[in-house]
């Protein structure tokens, strides 16, 4: 997660979070999410049918490339291995591309991809330049043949780096959804200091505090359930999840509270609390959680 160091970049009166490329170039691994889908057909003017394929998973790898003066940071995509599920039987998707995020004045973001379907010819697959990508490492685009004219082949992609620990306890629903999830992103090692934790399906723009816990548990509380008690302490400060609902956090493990107890050979439960005032009486709620065993 070296590759995924964040900074804040003022532009007249709005903080946008990018990239800040990273010394060595980096492969990371990411998986797409369930929200993923593939649809096909035609959109206006024409007339056809349009199918929807829900189960869309699997894995691709992204390696920042260069930086350039217009302020985009440039990474190459490869090694595509998707899976679309249709009733006849699962496609395969194989591939390779770029992705872009920068911008001077308003972050934006593109992702090219030339894709091959069930062992077709490869075609080019372009989301075009958009405004967003503030939620990255999380890369949710759409992506698409001809532009959503005619017949179209459309992935509407949710991405994240691959996780690391194994999710326990239950995340309770909330007011935008099924409820918020949390994963741990990099490496679990220690002394590389790459540790990230990222919540996905919170209330967009709320704030909400990061904790760990030794022992795990599932408890009420608020609109959710406490999934962790024992030696319990917060990362603090406060952050607000950003217009999609998520947010990362990196783990300062040689700064207080970390230092000391997130040592290699421990084990911890890390979950995320956060403001929910239409979910319910409480005004709270909290996602799942994850434990990760450091090393």
């Amino acid at each position: 997660m070296q590759a995924f160091r964040l900074l804040v970049r003022l532009a007249p009166l709005t903080p946008l979070w990018i990239l800040c490329p990273p010394a060595a170039a980096q492969s990371v691994t990411y998986e797409l999410h369930a929200t993923s889908d593939y649809v096909q057909g035609c959109y206006e003017p024409c007339d056809c049918p349009l199918t929807l394929f829900e189960n869309l998973g699997g894995v691709f790898e992204l390696t920042y490339d260069s930086a350039t003066p217009d302020g985009f940071d440039h990474y190459l995509v490869d090694q595509v291995a998707w899976t679309i599920g249709t009733p006849q039987g699962p496609l395969a998707v194989s591939g390779s591309g770029s992705y872009s995020i920068g911008g001077q004045f308003a972050l934006s973001q593109r992702l090219q991809l030339d894709l091959s379907i069930d062992g077709e010819p490869a075609q080019a697959f372009d989301s075009g330049l958009q405004i967003g990508g503030s939620s990255f490492p999380v890369i949710d685009l759409a992506i698409s043949m001809n532009g959503l004219v005619c017949f179209d082949r459309v992935f509407d992609l949710n991405a994240a780096p691959l996780s690391v620990g194994s999710a326990h306890c239950t995340a309770a629903p909330n007011s935008v959804g099924a409820g918020a999830n949390i994963k741990a992103v990099g490496s679990p090692v220690v002394a590389a200091d790459d540790l990230h934790l990222l919540v996905q399906g919170a209330p967009p723009q709320t704030f909400g505090l990061f904790f760990f816990a030794s022992n795990p548990t599932q408890l009420p509380l608020g609109e959710g359930f406490l999934c962790a008690t024992g030696s319990l302490r917060r990362l603090p400060p406060p952050l607000q999840s950003d217009p999609d609902g998520n947010r990362l956090r990196k783990l300062l493990l040689s700064q207080p509270p970390a230092a000391g107890l997130l040592l290699p050979g421990s084990t911890w439960s890390f979950q995320y609390w956060y403001r929910d005032q239409a979910g319910g009486p409480s005004g709270f709620n909290l996602s799942d959680a994850v434990a990760v065993s450091l090393l």
